[in-house]
């Protein structure tokens, strides 16, 4: 979470880095806010939350749900950090602009994954065709269900802490696949997947996350969203 750093922070607080960062061929994926602010959702319950979002009751979520809601009453600044309990809400589009004027050059959305790498590789002088098997292939975010909660909540509260501290890393590693294949359930946890197709929760990420949305939607219709130079207007490649 402390790699969450937004531009404005980071000019601020390492102008040194700051500038490489200007100055050099940067790269990000920008994501629809109303599939992040799920994710957001989930790694917050997971992280400072009551449980995970995949072993939460349905109250937790809920509460969970509507303390983010109220995070999201205005327009967030983009040049400002949330607290670090709330960092993955932390808008988009700070991280690639710096007071209006655009920072990161090289733009995509997850749907256009496989040209995004291809020119970050072919930055790099990476020979053609060299582009990992299974990029095509996205893999779903979603919070996993369990099948006990009880015991779940047990291992993940008091055993895990326990066997970090105490155990070998070797038999933790070791044992930690087949204790996730029994807990697990292969379904994604829908506790919640009502309340947050709600007419509210749409409002209020589009709302808050105007300058997200916006930016997903210039980057999206171009597929490939280069510029090249820090503050140059956009183009699409």
């Amino acid at each position: 979470d402390s790699w969450h750093v937004p531009l404005a922070v980071l000019e601020a607080s390492c102008p040194d880095v700051f500038d490489v960062v200007e100055a050099a061929r940067t790269y990000a994926l920008v994501r629809d806010p109303l599939e992040r602010f799920p994710s957001s959702l989930r790694e917050r319950m997971k992280k400072f939350g009551a449980a995970p979002l995949g072993m939460a009751t349905r109250r937790e979520a809920r509460y969970a749900l509507d303390e983010a809601l109220e995070l999201l009453t205005e327009p967030l600044d983009l040049d400002r950090a949330l607290p670090k309990e709330w960092i993955h809400f932390q808008p988009q589009a700070s991280y690639v602009y710096l007071r209006g004027r655009r920072i990161v050059r090289v733009l995509a959305t997850p749907a256009h994954l496989e040209s995004w790498l291809e020119d970050l590789l072919r930055h790099l002088g990476a020979p053609p065709n060299t582009l990992p098997a299974g990029t095509r292939r996205r893999r779903v975010n979603t919070a996993r269900s369990y099948r006990w909660l009880g015991v779940s909540r047990w291992v993940e509260r008091r055993f895990k802490p326990w066997a970090f501290q105490h155990l070998p890393m070797s038999l933790v590693r070791g044992v930690g696949p087949t204790m996730k294949r029994v807990l697990y359930t292969e379904q994604p946890s829908t506790v919640i997947d009502d309340l947050l197709r709600a007419d509210r929760v749409r409002e209020a990420v589009e709302r808050a996350f105007a300058a997200d949305v916006e930016l997903h939607a210039r980057v999206a219709s171009r597929g490939l969203d280069i510029v090249s130079a820090a503050g140059s207007s956009s183009r699409s490649g």
